[in-house]
């Protein structure tokens, strides 16, 4: 694989530790940070349900749009561009919850978070891909998976954890939020300004798309990429279930993970 040198000097193994945590971050605020931050607030159940289902709805979709980001710029500079726009919206998050807004501003906020995140998915595998050949790809496919999991222990013994600290401090819930996701935020901008500077540059990371980057001929590529993949009627039916069936799965479990702690563990240990 033909790596260009003008990246700063960085062992390969670290990069790809600290560009899967940042994939697994926006993740987990959505998924498993936002909606504790939510009933800390006094959202209702059926709020909170709903955010937390619908907010998933862009980690199932993700392949619609990702023919764009195999036609338009480089899948570095989408890597480093979706983590500073992640690193404002979660900025954004952190105010939104200290000034109590209303539920639709949180949904709005959180669908983008979700919609930069599945972009940054579809941007940092196809880099991860360009940037190594098979043989390596093998060796940190394990890292990989460590540390998009330690992103989501970071999310529940750190994020949520220092938040309750702070509100049994006698923080109030939106103070102690705000100044979580905002010191998130800046650990977003940190890790996006040394991906920026330190992640290679493969030579084969050139857009599909060459010269002609107006909007019909962006429109063009993207309507003969997906009908190529309507032309593969067997794979088509089998992906569409499994979107059905992510979507579906993960609407149950966010929902039975908030009427759990509403009504199980608030009964049992006095929790609201």
């Amino acid at each position: 694989m033909t790596i260009s040198s003008r990246a700063i000097a960085v062992p390969a193994a670290f990069w790809v530790a600290t560009l899967y945590f940042t994939q697994g971050l926006p993740n987990a605020i959505v998924d498993l940070v936002a909606p504790v931050a939510l009933k800390d607030l006094n959202y209702g159940n059926a709020i909170i349900t709903f955010i937390a289902a619908w907010a998933y709805l862009p980690w199932v979709l993700k392949a619609l749009w990702s023919p764009l980001v195999d036609a338009v710029g480089r899948k570095r500079t989408w890597v480093a561009g979706t983590q500073f726009v992640l690193a404002i919206f979660i900025f954004l998050l952190g105010v939104a919850f200290a000034n109590a807004v209303s539920a639709i501003v949180i949904v709005a906020i959180l669908f983008a978070i979700a919609v930069f995140s599945a972009t940054h998915d579809i941007a940092a595998d196809g880099f991860y891909m360009l940037a190594f050949d098979e043989q390596k790809q093998a060796l940190y496919s394990g890292a990989r998976s460590v540390f998009f999991r330690l992103s989501q222990i970071f999310a529940k013994g750190g994020i949520i954890v220092l938040a309750g600290t702070l509100i049994a401090n006698e923080f109030s819930a939106g103070t102690a939020w705000q100044g979580v996701f905002c010191g998130v935020g800046l650990l977003t901008i940190v890790l996006a300004f040394f991906h920026f500077f330190a992640l290679p540059f493969p030579q084969n990371d050139v857009p599909a798309m060459r010269g002609d980057f107006s909007g019909n001929a962006i429109l063009a590529n993207f309507v003969a990429t997906w009908k190529t993949f309507f032309q593969k009627k067997k794979y088509f039916g089998r992906d569409c279930i499994f979107a059905v069936v992510s979507f579906g799965r993960s609407a149950i479990r966010r929902g039975f993970a908030v009427v759990f702690k509403r009504f199980v563990v608030g009964r049992r240990f006095g929790a609201r």
